[in-house]
């Protein structure tokens, strides 16, 4: 039996709902702090959270997470990129740099030509190659005609295999290190009605706690009065949505039943009421 998600260090997909409920039940930690986006921008130290040196500069930290979507065929995942620009320390950038496994030489080819586009991909490059054709024969003839006929199939072909690139971008987000783990971020995890909030964890609560405080006009509070309205608006419209279906299903069957005993009704009513001789 596996134990509680860590929303953090994601390991596999997760549903929203789970990922919030992680939070929630973790919010309290001195080392996690919640934001609400809608505040205005986000403010980090001038420290390093790895070590508490001085900041000498920004590092882009990335972190993805796999949410499920419910669909008519069940689940879907899509894959959500998370980024901020973090100072930190020259040493602490340079030992991140150090600890980066060495580039992949397949990844551009992954990230063109596998995932869910991957069909649309393999098409795209056919349809590359039937644009070289033409170009080829442009160049050849030195004619206009094929090389304006070519840039049809080529613009379809980058955009086909291009919006499966942009799809797979998860793919070349780097791993956590023991640098870039000190300052950690879950996807946005707000409900209807809710301002669009995430939240971070840091491996320094002291860090943690001067963070919350130059951000303390964009703090969120999952527990806090303005989540419990916000429940409260979704369990009202889940009731009048409740109520619109219940009237719509009871029209419907009333509608079925009085078109086939609409006659037998309106003789028990007659002869209740008296509206027949």
């Amino acid at each position: 039996m596996s134990g509680p998600i860590d929303p953090f260090r994601m390991t596999g997909p997760a549903t929203r709902k789970t990922l919030r409920r992680a939070v929630i039940d973790m919010a309290a930690q001195p080392e996690i702090v919640c934001i609400d986006h809608s505040k205005g921008s986000l403010h980090f130290l001038e420290a390093c959270p790895a070590c508490d040196g001085r900041a000498a500069r920004t590092m882009r930290l990335e972190q993805m997470a796999s949410v499920e979507y419910s669909s008519g065929d069940g689940y879907e995942t899509e894959h959500e990129i998370s980024a901020f620009n973090v100072p930190f320390c020259e040493s602490c950038i340079a030992r991140h740099r150090t600890e980066l496994p060495k580039p992949d030489a397949t990844l551009w080819l992954r990230r063109m030509f596998s995932g869910n586009g991957a069909g649309e991909a393999f098409g795209g490059a056919v349809v590359l190659l039937v644009a070289l054709f033409f170009f080829k024969e442009a160049l050849l003839k030195l004619s206009l005609s094929p090389l304006l006929i070519g840039c049809f199939p080529l613009l379809t072909g980058s955009y086909l295999i291009g919006r499966n690139w942009h799809r797979n971008r998860y793919m070349a987000v780097p791993p956590p290190t023991s640098v870039s783990s000190a300052v950690e971020f879950t996807p946005i995890l707000a409900a209807d009605f809710e301002p669009p909030w995430q939240a971070f964890r840091f491996r320094n609560a002291a860090y943690a706690e001067a963070f919350r405080q130059v951000n303390n006009a964009a703090l969120w509070d999952p527990r806090g009065e303005h989540a419990q309205e916000a429940k409260a608006k979704r369990k009202a419209r889940n009731r009048r949505n409740a109520w619109i279906i219940g009237i719509v299903i009871a029209a419907v069957c009333a509608w079925g039943i009085w078109d086939e005993h609409g006659e037998w009704l309106k003789s028990i009513w007659r002869s209740v009421f008296g509206g027949g001789e």
